[in-house]
């Protein structure tokens, strides 16, 4: 098995990593030019090639334009995965706007303070492949529908007058190109500003890092509202003159027959993906020894070796294993192509990078021991959307940004990863942020207060509310499950609630969430 360096030098490809466009549109622009016929956007209705890709991205552009969106206004893109969404995120680059992709199956209270925060000149709503996307155009009372040749139908809103194009930057690399959403441990949205420096880079790495090239065929489940969709998969399929599957949403059943009749060479997924689709292959009982698939990684939340090993028994191929955050655009540490590590190793940081380990004096430290994780370099965001308090919190001024999660480097320079410093909760791949949780909960009248811990529960984590409730009040764990559904995406929604007279506290009225993990873990076992 080839080591980390040899596997970088050995592949061969025409992007440029060190000569990038300006602008992340560009770059596929460019790829269409060379290859128009080649195809390039799939779903289960039809095939568009490059050229298509262009025509679509043109329309787009025409819509927009005659919208009103210029330079600095944001297009809210309530969607899943679809070629809809992928022509108007090239257009807002385009057109220097921000395009600001959200997953369709949040909740009408979610996207609401969503579209609050950023401001959007207007609102497109993928409702052509997305049922929850046109539920939300109820909702938002938004009942215009646009039917482009290419690009396909969708609906919006009106032209949102009041809206206030932010400044472009006069370096293009440095213009926003993508707003992401993520709640935050403040448990209300922020919005990560990446620019187009930010997005090109990572993507071009992670192209480079996962050999794509114009023989590249990727499946697309992983939602383009999150960075992870958007960037390593999408994006980096795209530059490297590959073909993407799109998947509004992920099925089993879906993505099996997919693999067995489509072609597909590469699978990105997160830990509970691979687990229901291993549990799709028993069941049929099909024979995956034909598939053409020559790469498998996961990210999006932690990892351990007995699904690592099953993964690999059933598919017979290693699985690569990587690191990164919405900040970070998202990649920090990936496993190359040819480099297979019999360990839980997030890999080498990406080239061009750089990352540290402090220990709680604000030293750096070496080689096996853990400390919170530091990285600087290209890939880092240029902060959160009107939010500099925050910002400031985690990115200093020489460019480091505190990642917040504690990790540990091999005498290679991998990077394994060991726990986190903020309260996070990884559900099957998505961020679920105790405070967003709670003060959710917390909005029910018969509830005092509450607190969100994350319990480890068969390779996923499960969201374990403690609720105290106000002296001579009542409430069921299934009126406050229900009352939490209307106001928080299905994987947010607590899994267990548990009552107690009063939470475990310190002397300062700090709730001792420690204490409360304990007591979940009983909860749940």
């Amino acid at each position: 098995m080839a080591t980390v360096a040899e596997s970088m030098s050995e592949f061969k490809s025409d992007v440029d990593v060190n000569n990038l466009p300006d602008r992340i549109s560009q770059a596929v622009l460019s790829r269409a030019r060379r290859q128009p016929s080649h195809p390039c956007l799939v779903d289960s209705e039809r095939t568009l090639d490059y050229a298509g890709l262009v025509s679509a991205i043109e329309e787009c552009k025409t819509f927009l334009t005659s919208h009103q969106v210029g330079p600095g206004d944001r297009v809210l893109l309530i969607a899943e995965n679809s070629i809809t969404l992928v022509a108007f995120m090239m257009a807002t680059s385009e057109l220097n706007a921000w395009a600001v992709p959200v997953n369709s199956r949040l909740t009408d209270y979610e996207i609401r303070n969503i579209a609050d925060d950023c401001q959007p000149r207007i609102i497109i709503y993928t409702t052509a492949v997305s049922v929850t996307a046109a539920q939300h155009a109820d909702a938002m009372n938004h009942s215009l529908t646009t039917s482009l040749p290419t690009a396909g139908t969708f609906r919006h809103s009106d032209v949102q007058t009041d809206a206030v194009a932010e400044p472009v930057s006069a370096a293009a690399e440095e213009q926003v190109f993508a707003l992401i959403y993520t709640s935050g441990t403040t448990g209300k949205p922020k919005g990560v500003m990446l620019t187009h420096g930010n997005v090109l880079f990572a993507a071009t790495q992670s192209g480079s890092i996962r050999h794509l090239s114009t023989d590249s065929f990727v499946y697309a489940a992983l939602p383009m509202s999150h960075s992870f969709g958007l960037t390593s998969c999408a994006l980096a399929t795209l530059i490297y003159g590959g073909s993407l599957y799109l998947e509004p949403k992920f099925s089993a059943a879906t993505c099996l027959q997919t693999l067995l009749q489509g072609g597909i060479t590469l699978f990105m997924g997160v830990p509970p993906m691979y687990n229901s689709l291993i549990d799709e292959i028993k069941r049929q009982g099909v024979n995956i020894s034909e598939l053409k698939l020559t790469y498998l990684f996961i990210g999006g939340a932690s990892l351990d070796m007995e699904t690592k090993r099953y993964i690999e028994g059933v598919f017979g191929m290693p699985l690569h294993n990587g690191y990164g955050l919405t900040e970070t655009s998202p990649t920090v540490a990936a496993l190359p192509y040819y480099v297979q590590l019999n360990n839980l190793s997030c890999g080498p940081a990406i080239p061009g990078i750089e990352v540290k380990l402090i220990d709680p004096d604000g030293n750096e430290i070496h080689d096996g021991e853990i400390g919170e994780l530091w990285t600087r370099g290209p890939h880092v965001m240029k902060g959160y959307y009107n939010k500099p308090e925050l910002t400031a919190q985690v990115l200093q001024d020489d460019g480091w940004l505190n990642t917040q999660d504690l990790a540990r480097m091999d005498e290679n320079k991998n990077l394994f990863i060991v726990g986190r410093t903020k309260e996070l909760i990884i559900r099957s791949g998505f961020n679920v942020y105790p405070a967003e949780v709670e003060a959710a909960i917390n909005e029910h009248d018969s509830v005092l207060q509450s607190a969100v811990v994350g319990v480890k529960s068969d390779n996923n984590e499960s969201v374990v509310a403690f609720v105290q409730l106000s002296e001579g009040l009542y409430a069921s764990d299934e009126e406050l499950r229900e009352f939490c559904k209307e106001r928080l995406s299905p994987y947010k929604v607590p899994s267990t609630f548990v009552f107690l007279d009063t939470l475990p506290a310190s002397g300062t009225g700090k709730i001792l969430k420690a204490s409360l993990s304990k007591m979940a873990q009983e909860a749940i076992s």
